[in-house]
C-alpha cells in the first residue's frame, strides 16, 4: 500500500524513450564498471577527520613533577617550554631543527606522563571513533609527542614519516588553551580538509585525525598557545589501508560517476544491492554495517561532486511459478520498497523496478527468504510465491530529482535542499548541475539553495556563464509578465556579490559586465547599471581583506573618481589602509606616483597624501622585513607577499619627490623606531644578517642625501644601534705574543686524555717538538685540531702504534696577526660608504669616530700582553657567527 502513490519523487522508470542500442551498449559497461569500483571498496572515502569535545577527561598532565591544570595558561606553558626542545623534523634520511619550516617546542612521551587513570580508557573511545569514521580496523594508539605552540609557531607542509613499524596514522588531542589560528590544512589527491582548533579553544578539547599519508600543514599561532598531545596509530591486523588506497577508490568512482553523466544524461538510477539486509526503522546511513557504510559514505561524498546523490531502500524480488515448475515471467516482477533519504526520511512507499536498474547479475540464484504457498484449487495446489529481499542503496543523478508535485512535504523537500546544498559546498560541481539548481532554487523559492548555488557559480569559471544566463532567462520573464513591476537586483545578486570575500573584486567586477551584457532589454539595462553603480562599494566593504588580487579593480576605481576629495579622503583611503595588504597599499602609490602627471588621474598628490597618511602604521618597515627578498608586483599575480625593506624606502622616497616630506618622514621615523627597538634584542646579531643591513643602510642613505633630509633622533639611534649590534658586533681580539715556545691550547668538548697531553705540550714554552704514540684514532683526532701553519705534524711509521710527531715553528703569532687584520679590514669595508658627512652629522663626531672610522680599536678590541699567556680562551667567532678557522684555540 502507497503512503503517497499519487506523486513519488521522480526516480522510478529506468528506461527511456531516447535509449537505443549504443545506449544499451553503453550501459552495460557503465553498470559493468560501476560494479566493479563498488565491489573493491573496502573503506570510507575520508581520509582525515576532526570532533570537538565540550565534555572530556582531563589527562592530568606532569611535566617536571609539576602538574599543569587545564585550561592552560601563560605561566604554566613557560613551565613547559622551558623543559622542552626545539621540534625538529626529518629531511631525508636526516633529523634537522629549522625553525624556518618547523617552529614547535616539543618533548617525548617519556619527558611527561598523565596522571588521570581514566585518560587511557578516554584515548581508546577517541581512538575508536576516529576508527570508525576513517574505516580503520585493529588499529592501537601509541603515546608519541607533547606539543606546544606559540605566538608565530607553525610547521610547513609535510607528511607524518613511519615512526614505528605499521604506523597508519595519526591522533592529535588539543587540550584546552586559548589560542587564535593554527589551523591545520590537509590534502590528498586533490581533496582538501581545514580544521579549525581555535573557535573551541578557551575550554574545550578537539581530536583530530588522518592517515600517515597525507599532506598536512599547520598555519601560524596569531596569538596564545596550543597544547597538543599526539599518538601514533598503529595497525594491528594484517590488511593495512593508507589514504592512497582510500585516494585511488574514490577517483575510481568519480570517473565512473562523470562517465554515466556524459554519456547516459537520461540514466535516471542504478541500484546497488548491499551485504548486510536492514529493517524498515534502522534503514539509516548512520546505521550501516562495515562495507555497506563504507560503499554508500563513498557514493555520498564522491556523488555530492559529480552531481548524484543517493536514496537507501528495502528491495523485493518477487517469483511465482508455472503448473510446470518454471517460472512464470508475467508474475516476476521487482519493487523498491520504504525509500529514504541517508537521514532517514521518507521518500515513497514503493516504486517498481526494472532489471536494467540493478547492478550485478544472478541475484536469484539462491534459496528465497520467504516462500508463500499457492492455495488448493479443486485437485491441485497453486504454484509456491517466492520472494528475496535485499538492502540497496539507489543512485540517483540529481537532474533527475523532482519535488513540484510535493510541495506539501516540508521535512523531506528540506531534507533533499540539504543534499543540494552539501553537494554545492563541500565539492567542485559539475557545469551542468549549478543551472539545474538554480532553476530548482528559483521554482521552490529555496533562498539558501539559490545563493549556494549562485555563489559557487561566481567562483567557477565554467559554471559562471551559464548560470547567469539562467538567471538572467528568469529576471526576464519575470519583467515580461510584470514589465511595471521593479526588479529588485539585490535579491538575485546582492547578498552573493556582497558575501563574496574570497572572490578577488577583479573576478566581481569582470561578472557584473558580463551580466550587463547579458541583459538585452534596455529598461533593465538601466536598472541593472544604476543598481550596479552602487554595489560596488559595498564589494569593497564586505571584504574581510584586500590584496593583490584586487589590485587591478581598485586602481580603475581610483583613477575613474581620484577627482571627488570627499570619497578619496573619508572613504578610499581609510578602506585601503584598514584592509589592504602591505604589498598592494606600496603597489597603488607606485602607479599614482607613475602617473602624477596623466591629464585623467587628477589630485595624485592628494591621493598619494591620503593614502600614506591612513597607512603609515601598516607601512612602517618591520625587523624581519630586513632578511626577505623583494619581487615587483606583476599585474594579476598570486601568491604570497614576499616583502623587504626596499618596498618602505621606495614609498618614502617617492612621497619625498612628490614634496610630501611630512608624512615620509613620519613615515621613516615609525620605521626607524621599529627597527631599532628590534636590534637591541639579545639575539639580533643572529636574526639581522650583516649583508642585508648593509644594503638596507646604503639604499637609506642614499634617499636621505638626495633629498636632504634633516637628521634626527629617531634615525641616529637606528643607525647606531645597527652600527653596533650588527655591523661591528664583537670586534676580533688582538692576538697576544706568548713567550718562549708556548702555544695557545686547542678546545676539545670532550677533554680526552690526549687532547690533555697535546695541551700540556703547547702550554711549554720551553718545548719544541713531542711525539705522540697512540692509535689511528687518535693521531687523527689530534690532526685535526692541528691544522695551524703555525704547527708541522708527520707520522713517524714503524713498530705499531705509529708515532705523530708535531712541531712549534714559532709562527702562531705571526699568523694570529694575519688573521686579526684580516677580519678588522672586513669590518672596516662594511663601513667605506658611510664614511660622508651626512652620516658625520647624523652621528655625531664621536660616534662617527668609534662606529664608522672604527678608532681606538686597538685599545677596544681587548688588546692583551704577555702576562696573559696560559689563560685558556674561548673559540674566537668569525664575522658571521660560525667558527673560526682551525686551530680551535681557547682564549
Amino acid at each position: 500500500m502507497n503512503l503517497h502513490p499519487e506523486a513519488p519523487i521522480e526516480i522510478s522508470d529506468g528506461s527511456s524513450e531516447f535509449a537505443s542500442e549504443g545506449d544499451d551498449d553503453q550501459l552495460n559497461q557503465l553498470k559493468s564498471d560501476l560494479l566493479r569500483c563498488l565491489d573493491k571498496i573496502q573503506t570510507t572515502g575520508h581520509v582525515a577527520v576532526s570532533k570537538h569535545h565540550d565534555a572530556f577527561i582531563n589527562p592530568g598532565l606532569m611535566i617536571a613533577d609539576t602538574l599543569i591544570p587545564l585550561p592552560l595558561v601563560p605561566r604554566d606553558a613557560e613551565t613547559i617550554r622551558n623543559a622542552s626542545r626545539q621540534a625538529p623534523f626529518g629531511k631525508g634520511d636526516k633529523t634537522v631543527v629549522d625553525t624556518s619550516v618547523r617552529n614547535t617546542w616539543e618533548l617525548d612521551h617519556t619527558q611527561f606522563s598523565v596522571a588521570n587513570p581514566a585518560w587511557k580508557a578516554y584515548i581508546a573511545s577517541l581512538l575508536e571513533d576516529a576508527a570508525r569514521n576513517l574505516a580503520m580496523s585493529e588499529v592501537r594508539a601509541e603515546p608519541y609527542k607533547l606539543l606546544l605552540y606559540e605566538e608565530g609557531s607553525f610547521f610547513k607542509r609535510h607528511k607524518d614519516s613511519e615512526k614505528v613499524p605499521g604506523m597508519v596514522g595519526t591522533l592529535v588531542i588539543c587540550l584546552p588553551s586559548k589560542h587564535e589560528g593554527g589551523s591545520v590544512h590537509l590534502s590528498h589527491i586533490g581533496k582538501k580538509y581545514v580544521f579549525e582548533t581555535d573557535k573551541t579553544s578557551a575550554f574545550g578539547l578537539t581530536s583530530l585525525s588522518w592517515f600517515s599519508d597525507v599532506t598536512h600543514e599547520i598555519k601560524p599561532l596569531t596569538s596564545g598557545y596550543r597544547l597538543v598531545l599526539t599518538y601514533n596509530i598503529i595497525h594491528t591486523g594484517h590488511r593495512q589501508i593508507s589514504a592512497s588506497i582510500v585516494g585511488k577508490q574514490l577517483e575510481r568512482l568519480r570517473s565512473v560517476l562523470l562517465k554515466w553523466q556524459s554519456n547516459l544524461p537520461f540514466r535516471e538510477k542504478l541500484v546497488y544491492v548491499l551485504e548486510h539486509k536492514y529493517t524498515k526503522s534502522s534503514l539509516k546511513l548512520s546505521n550501516l554495517k562495515g562495507r555497506d557504510r563504507a560503499i554508500c559514505k563513498s557514493l555520498y561524498e564522491v556523488g555530492l561532486s559529480c552531481g548524484f546523490t543517493i536514496f537507501l531502500a528495502r528491495m523485493t524480488r518477487t517469483e511465482s511459478e508455472d503448473y510446470d515448475g518454471y517460472l512464470d515471467e508475467d508474475k516476476n516482477f521487482t519493487e523498491l520498497e520504504d525509500i529514504i533519504t541517508c537521514d532517514g526520511l521518507a521518500v515513497c512507499n514503493s516504486t517498481d523496478l526494472e532489471e536494467d536498474d540493478i547492478l550485478g547479475s544472478d541475484l536469484w540464484n539462491r534459496d528465497p527468504d520467504s516462500e508463500e504457498e499457492g492455495e488448493f484449487t479443486g485437485n491441485e495446489s497453486m504454484p509456491p510465491t517466492l520472494r528475496y529481499h535485499d538492502t540497496v542503496v539507489v543512485i540517483v543523478p540529481m537532474t533527475k530529482i523532482t519535488l513540484e508535485h510535493r510541495p506539501n512535504e516540508n521535512r523531506l523537500q528540506t531534507s533533499l535542499l540539504t543534499i543540494l546544498e552539501n553537494a554545492i559546498k563541500r565539492s567542485s560541481p559539475n557545469d551542468a548541475l549549478l543551472p539545474d539548481v538554480i532553476d530548482l532554487a528559483i521554482k521552490l523559492q529555496a533562498k539558501t539553495l539559490y545563493q549556494v548555488a549562485l555563489y559557487a557559480a561566481l567562483k567557477d569559471p565554467s559554471s559562471r556563464l551559464l548560470v547567469l544566463g539562467t538567471i538572467v532567462r528568469h529576471i526576464k520573464e519575470d519583467h515580461l509578465k510584470s514589465p511595471e513591476k521593479h526588479i529588485d537586483w539585490d535579491s538575485w545578486f546582492g547578498t552573493a556579490f556582497s558575501g563574496a570575500t574570497d572572490i578577488s573584486l577583479v573576478v566581481l567586477a569582470d561578472i557584473l559586465n558580463r551580466i550587463d551584457a547579458l541583459i538585452q532589454d534596455e529598461d533593465l539595462k538601466v536598472s541593472f547599471r544604476t543598481w550596479k553603480a552602487l554595489i560596488t562599494q559595498r564589494m569593497v566593504e564586505s571584504k574581510r581583506s584586500l590584496d593583490m588580487k584586487d589590485h587591478d579593480y581598485l586602481i580603475l576605481l581610483l583613477f575613474t573618481q581620484s577627482k571627488d576629495l570627499e570619497w578619496l579622503t573619508n572613504w578610499f583611503a581609510p578602506t585601503l589602509a584598514s584592509k589592504g595588504s602591505k604589498l598592494l597599499i606600496c603597489t597603488i602609490l607606485r602607479e599614482i606616483y607613475a602617473n602624477r602627471e596623466r591629464k585623467l588621474f587628477e589630485n595624485a598628490t592628494d591621493a598619494y597624501r591620503y593614502i600614506l597618511r591612513s597607512s603609515i602604521e601598516k607601512l612602517a618597515l618591520q625587523s624581519n622585513e630586513l632578511r626577505a627578498s623583494y619581487t615587483p608586483y606583476i599585474s594579476g599575480a598570486g601568491g604570497r607577499e614576499s616583502l623587504s625593506y626596499e618596498i618602505t624606502i621606495e614609498v618614502i622616497r617617492l612621497g619625498l619627490d612628490m614634496g610630501l616630506s611630512k608624512e615620509a618622514i613620519k613615515l621613516l621615523e615609525m620605521s626607524c623606531i621599529n627597527v631599532h627597538k628590534s636590534c637591541l634584542e639579545p639575539n639580533a646579531k643572529t636574526t639581522l644578517p650583516a649583508s642585508e643591513v648593509r644594503n638596507f643602510l646604503e639604499t637609506l642613505l642614499t634617499v636621505l642625501q638626495n633629498h636632504k633630509v634633516p637628521p634626527n633622533e629617531a634615525i641616529k639611534n637606528m643607525f647606531a644601534a645597527l652600527f653596533r649590534n650588527v655591523l661591528i658586533g664583537e670586534l676580533p681580539t688582538r692576538p697576544v705574543k706568548l713567550q718562549g715556545w708556548e702555544y695557545k691550547q686547542i678546545y676539545c668538548p670532550r677533554n680526552y686524555n690526549e687532547c690533555q697531553e697535546l695541551n700540556s705540550f703547547l702550554a711549554d714554552a720551553n718545548e719544541q717538538t713531542r711525539e705522540f704514540v697512540m692509535v689511528e684514532q687518535k693521531r687523527r683526532h689530534l690532526e685535526y685540531h692541528l691544522t695551524s701553519k703555525a704547527v708541522r705534524c708527520h707520522t713517524r711509521k714503524g713498530r705499531a702504534p705509529y708515532g705523530l710527531v708535531v712541531t712549534k715553528l714559532g709562527t702562531e703569532f705571526e699568523e694570529d696577526m694575519k688573521n686579526y687584520e684580516y677580519r678588522l679590514s672586513v669590518i672596516r669595508d662594511r663601513f667605506a660608504l658611510f664614511q660622508c658627512e651626512y652620516v658625520k652629522s647624523l652621528l655625531g663626531e664621536k660616534l662617527y669616530e668609534e662606529l664608522v672610522l672604527l678608532k681606538d680599536t686597538s685599545s677596544a678590541d681587548g688588546a692583551g700582553t704577555a702576562s696573559t699567556s696560559g689563560r685558556k680562551r674561548k673559540a674566537e667567532e668569525d664575522l658571521d657567527g660560525s667558527s673560526a678557522s682551525r686551530p680551535k684555540l681557547i682564549e
